[in-house]
């Protein structure tokens, strides 16, 4: 029964088409992931990412298998255990085995010691595949970095703007509040709708907004930027400023 409070179990009761508790209703979907707005390959299709994520597979599904097949020799093993008496089929099958030269199921505990050796051995591959299956990602995810770096630098500036100009307005409407209690009213017949989770990116006493400011500007900076900063820095320098 789901697990449902006593009033929802007795309206589902009496609601229920059949008379009867009906599932618990299903949660909602989540929203539909925004479309994305870069022209980028999905990493799944990037040939370096398809040939070291396929041997990674290769490597996992035999070992699957030889772990399914370990599975079926010590059932054997075990049933083969149980048997007191010995069994004609048994011998028969094991004297036409060794006459067809097949050797396989003659000595369980050989299939064995050799099933675990290959499952030892594919699980050292798929451990160090997926090491290369890593540094695959590492390498393509900086390259993809790369690519959209002054993309990113140009969006980064763009908030920086935002939060000027968000500092701004905030500075505005504190001050036509603050501009009414100088002339004696009471400024607290406007609400303060200032948004106080950005800050001042000038004062640097308690603010987070100013150290992030400072880090975002150093990232955006162009090189070209950068060296008209530091001339202008020289300048000053040289004039005594």
């Amino acid at each position: 029964m789901p697990n449902i409070s006593l009033t929802d179990a007795l309206l589902r009761a009496y609601l229920g088409p059949k008379g009867g508790l009906q599932p618990v209703d299903a949660p909602p979907p989540h929203p539909p992931s925004p479309a994305i707005e870069i022209d980028y390959p999905h990493i799944s299709t990037q040939p370096e990412y398809k040939v070291a994520a396929d041997k990674l597979n290769h490597f996992a599904k035999q070992k699957e298998e030889a772990e399914a097949k370990l599975a079926d020799l010590h059932q054997h093993l075990a049933a083969k255990a149980k048997r007191v008496e010995p069994n004609a089929e048994d011998a028969i099958t094991k004297a036409e085995a060794l006459l067809a030269g097949e050797e396989h199921d003659v000595d369980l505990h050989a299939e064995i010691q050799a099933a675990n050796k290959l499952i030892d051995a594919l699980r050292k591959a798929v451990e160090a595949q997926h090491q290369v299956l890593r540094q695959v990602v590492s390498h393509l995810s900086r390259a993809a970095g790369s690519r959209y770096q002054d993309e990113h630098r140009q969006r980064v500036k763009r908030l920086m703007a935002a939060v000027n100009e968000l500092n701004a307005a905030n500075r505005s409407e504190m001050a036509l509040r603050w501009d009414l209690d100088r002339l004696g009213y009471t400024g607290e017949t406007l609400p303060a709708m200032n948004l106080r989770s950005v800050e001042d990116p000038t004062e640097v006493c308690g603010n987070t907004t100013y150290y992030w400011y400072r880090e975002a500007e150093r990232y955006s900076q162009t090189a070209a930027e950068a060296a008209n900063e530091v001339r202008e820095a020289r300048l000053k320098s040289m004039l005594g400023n």
